[in-house]
């Protein structure tokens, strides 16, 4: 192959020229092989090992690397691939360095066989005659129990790495072994929850409080609840003498009634309350991962607090002394922090204020 050719790999073009291929010096001094990086970016093994010796200084001992050398080499390049993908910027050069890293690692699939494999388990498990209530309680809460997506995770190990928070993984298997228990760990109330004896119950008490007779028998109807069969708009709509637009109209009436009344109890039933992850992940997630509201978000990025870890120093005073932040988005992140337990004026030692201090460098 020419050394001029650019060659295409995802989103970049890697010009093979001498000045082009001075990352390939990063990535052959943390350990991949010249067969790798020759088969990754089309550039000879013979060109990457002359530059090695002639300009890199790099020598390596002829013959297959021990163990140690393999973990030793794991460990460098997730640690690169880490610190990288912390970044909000890069160059060109670490773009193609992370790049040939993600594909070295080659997690991309298995990723994605997790993600799969646990949204199959996350639906609540319950006898034959609750269906017709799970049904109900979806079409009420408005949402499944989901489990965090493997970007999200795979992003927030990547950044313990980075800041020193978590161990090094020193092989794919040690990588993989890690990922399974994170995700796992996260979603253990979510897999396959079983739900109370008295769920039912519990439902029937919210319909008979909250809905008039006539509303909660239409209601039951159009969901089979209590032992009758399931029936359309239609055919309610002929027994009440009504047209099936009303029908329509007093079920989304009844169900928006469940939902502001009782949405927290069907979410709990749904354990689709938040989680309660380590102390230190929620320190280490960027601010925009749990504050959902524009103007509270552009107010912190404006007094540039990234960190969630970096938030819950802050008194109400001093936030409130940012630029358009108000009372309306004190309260709003009050209400937030409260769900992960955490608040602001909080106090740490100087470990996880150092951990703290990492992560936000590595930004």
């Amino acid at each position: 192959m020419s050394e001029d050719v650019m060659v295409n790999y995802g989103a970049f073009s890697f010009d093979n020229s001498f000045h082009g291929r001075r990352y390939l010096e990063e990535l052959y001094t943390i350990g991949l092989s010249a067969e790798y990086l020759a088969l990754a970016t089309g550039i000879s093994c013979q060109t990457i090992v002359k530059d090695a010796k002639a300009v890199w200084c790099v020598h390596r001992d002829a013959g297959h690397p021990t163990k140690k050398e393999e973990a030793t080499t794991f460990q460098k390049a997730i640690q690169r691939f880490a610190e990288l993908s912390a970044k909000s910027q890069l160059s060109e050069d670490q773009k193609k360095v992370r790049a040939i890293l993600s594909r070295w690692l080659g997690m991309d699939d298995f990723l994605l066989g997790m993600e799969m494999t646990m949204g199959n388990l996350v639906v609540p498990e319950c006898g034959k005659e609750c269906v017709p209530y799970l049904a109900l309680v979806f079409d009420i809460v408005g949402e499944t129990a989901q489990p965090p997506s493997s970007k999200q995770l795979w992003t927030r190990y990547l950044r313990e790495i980075a800041c020193g928070s978590c161990a090094t993984p020193t092989s794919r298997e040690h990588l993989r072994r890690d990922l399974v228990a994170r995700f796992t760990r996260a979603e253990r109330d979510h897999i396959r929850p079983v739900w109370p004896d008295d769920a039912a119950e519990q439902i029937e008490r919210m319909l008979a409080i909250s809905l008039s007779q006539r509303n909660g028998g239409i209601i039951r109807a159009l969901y089979g609840i209590g032992g009758r069969p399931r029936r359309s708009m239609q055919k309610v709509a002929k027994q009440e003498r009504v047209s099936k637009e009303a029908i329509r109209q007093t079920r989304e009436k009844a169900l928006d009634l469940l939902r502001r009344k009782h949405r927290t109890t069907l979410r709990r039933l749904m354990r689709l309350a938040p989680e309660t992850p380590k102390m230190t992940e929620i320190l280490l997630l960027p601010v925009e991962e749990i504050i959902t509201t524009e103007r509270a978000r552009n107010c912190l990025r404006y007094a540039d607090i990234r960190l969630v870890g970096e938030l819950v120093q802050y008194s109400e005073k001093e936030l409130l002394r940012i630029r358009s932040f108000g009372e309306t988005s004190l309260q709003q992140i009050q209400s937030t922090l409260r769900e992960y337990g955490l608040h602001l004026g909080m106090e740490f030692d100087e470990g996880v204020k150092a951990v703290v201090q990492k992560a936000r460098e590595a930004l």
